[in-house]
């Protein structure tokens, strides 16, 4: 990943689109960011935008995910969503996913929409204090 970086860091694109793990998601983030790339809008399919806030602070500014930007596309109707993968998924965040009709509603409060259960991301070995 590190040709990647720095093949990325030289032109310093203004938009990445990319797909991969969460955790290559974070770490290819965490690694652009080291470099200096500041890049306008990076879009990174696999992990949950809520995780790169949580991980990366401000420096996940300009990242953004499948919900931010599925309901700007005017004829965007489907989207793979993972949900319920794990029995502790509804409990993730506050307010819980708004699924509904097999549909990913687009959260109306403030930011995010949602805020991360810290005890629950420690249960299941994330440490919401690490950057």
């Amino acid at each position: 990943m590190a040709a990647l970086v720095a093949e990325v860091a030289a032109h310093q694109p203004d938009v990445i689109l990319g797909v991969g793990t969460t955790e290559a998601d974070l770490r290819f983030a965490r690694q652009l960011r080291r470099q200096r790339v500041r890049t306008l809008l990076i879009g990174l399919v696999a992990a949950p935008i809520q995780l790169f806030m949580h991980t990366l602070g401000t420096d996940a500014d300009g990242f953004f995910g499948p919900s931010q930007l599925a309901p700007t596309v005017p004829n965007f109707s489907r989207l793979e969503y993972v949900w319920g993968e794990v029995p502790w998924r509804a409990a993730l965040t506050t307010p819980p996913e708004p699924i509904a009709d097999v549909c990913l509603r687009v959260p109306q409060a403030p930011d995010l929409g949602a805020s991360l259960n810290p005890d629950l991301l420690r249960e299941h070995g994330f440490d919401p204090e690490e950057p």
